[in-house]
C-alpha cells in the first residue's frame, strides 16, 4: 500500500521519486521503509545527517530547491544508489502521540523547484501515511496479543484435561 502511495505522491508532486524513512530508536538510525526503487532498510543513516535527518530532528517540513547549495544535504545516499538529487521536499511523519517517527520525501521536481503548495500537499500526505503506519503497527500488536492469548488458552485447557479422572 505504501509503495503505491509513493508512486502516487511522485505523480502528484511531478517528481522523479518519493520515499519514506522511519526511525529505529534502538539503533539510532533512519532507514528506508517504502520506496519504489530501494529495498526496505537498504539505506540507513544517523538522524543527524541529511535533509531527512534535519526534518526528523526538527519535526518540521523543508524544501531545498538546490541541494548543492545546502549544507544539510548529504550526498552519501546518492553515491550509494547512483541517483542524483537536485531538489528535495521532505515532511515529518508524526505519530498519534505527537512524536516524529520518520519522514516522507520527494526528489527532483520536474521543471522548476518545489513550491509552498507542494509542501501543503506533502503535509497532508504525511499525515495520512503516518495514520496508515500507526494503524498497521497497532494491528500487528493486536495480532501478537491475540496469538499469545490463544497459546495461553490452549495451555490452560490442555492442563485442565490432562489430570487423571477419579472413578
Amino acid at each position: 500500500v505504501l509503495n503505491i502511495a509513493m508512486h502516487k505522491l511522485s505523480k502528484l508532486l511531478d517528481s522523479e521519486r518519493s520515499s519514506i524513512f522511519l526511525s529505529n530508536p534502538l539503533k539510532g538510525q533512519l532507514f528506508s521503509f517504502s520506496s519504489l526503487d530501494l529495498e526496505r532498510e537498504e539505506v540507513r543513516m544517523p538522524p543527524s545527517t541529511g535533509v531527512a535527518g534535519w526534518v526528523y530532528r526538527n519535526c518540521q517540513p523543508l524544501i531545498v530547491n538546490n541541494v548543492q547549495d545546502d549544507q544539510r544535504f548529504n550526498d552519501s545516499v546518492d553515491q550509494m544508489t547512483g541517483f542524483r538529487t537536485c531538489n528535495i521536499i521532505c515532511a515529518p511523519l508524526i505519530d498519534q502521540r505527537g512524536a516524529c517517527m520518520g519522514t516522507v520525501q520527494s526528489l527532483n521536481k520536474k521543471g522548476k523547484g518545489f513550491t509552498a503548495d507542494d509542501l501543503k500537499l506533502l503535509g497532508v500526505s504525511a499525515h495520512l501515511i503516518a495514520v496508515a503506519i500507526n494503524n498497521s503497527r497497532l494491528y500487528n500488536e493486536l495480532e501478537t496479543t491475540n496469538e499469545a492469548r490463544g497459546r495461553l488458552i490452549k495451555r490452560v485447557v490442555g492442563r485442565a484435561f490432562s489430570y487423571p479422572k477419579f472413578v
